[in-house]
C-alpha cells in the first residue's frame, strides 16, 4: 500500500525584517492593491511562479502593493450587519424626527448613513501585507 501526497501552490508572504511568514493557499479569497492603485478581490488562482489570477485578471507579483485576506463569510456577515443596523437606525430616527425630535438627526440618521455606506464598501479589518512595510511575495509548492 502506498501513500500519495498531493501538492498544490500557495502564496507565501514573508516579512524581510522579522522573518515572519504567512501562507495563503490557492482558492482563498484575497484583496489586492496594485502599484497603479487599483483594488481587486476574489479567489486566488496561481498561474505560475510569478503570476496570480484574481477577478478575471492576471497580476505579476512585482506589480502588487498590498495583499490582504478577504474571507467571503466574514465580509458577507459584516456587510449585512452594517447595512441592516444602519437602515434600522435611519428608520427609527426618521420616525422620531416625524414625531418632534430633531436631535435624532445627529444621533441616528447620520451614523445610520455612515453604517450603510461602510456596509456597501465591504470593510475588511484583517491585517494587510504591504511591500512598503517590508513584506515580500512568492509562489511556493505545498503539500495538501
Amino acid at each position: 500500500m502506498s501513500l500519495a501526497c498531493a501538492q498544490g501552490n500557495a502564496l507565501k508572504i514573508t516579512n524581510v525584517e522579522t522573518g515572519k511568514e504567512k501562507i495563503i493557499h490557492a482558492d482563498k479569497y484575497i484583496r489586492i492593491k496594485t502599484n497603479a492603485g487599483e483594488k481587486f478581490s476574489g479567489r486566488l488562482k496561481i498561474i505560475d511562479n510569478q503570476t496570480i489570477f484574481i477577478a478575471e485578471q492576471e497580476f505579476k507579483l512585482a506589480d502588487l502593493k498590498k495583499i490582504k485576506r478577504h474571507p467571503l463569510l466574514l465580509s458577507t456577515v459584516s456587510n449585512f450587519f452594517l447595512i441592516y443596523t444602519g437602515s434600522l437606525a435611519i428608520g427609527l430616527s426618521a420616525i422620531i424626527v416625524v414625531f418632534g425630535g430633531p436631535a435624532a438627526t445627529a444621533f441616528g440618521i447620520i451614523p445610520g448613513i455612515a453604517m450603510v455606506y461602510f456596509g456597501t464598501t465591504s470593510p475588511n479589518l484583517l491585517k494587510s501585507y504591504k511591500v512598503s512595510s517590508g513584506w515580500s511575495y512568492e509562489i511556493i509548492t505545498v503539500a495538501n
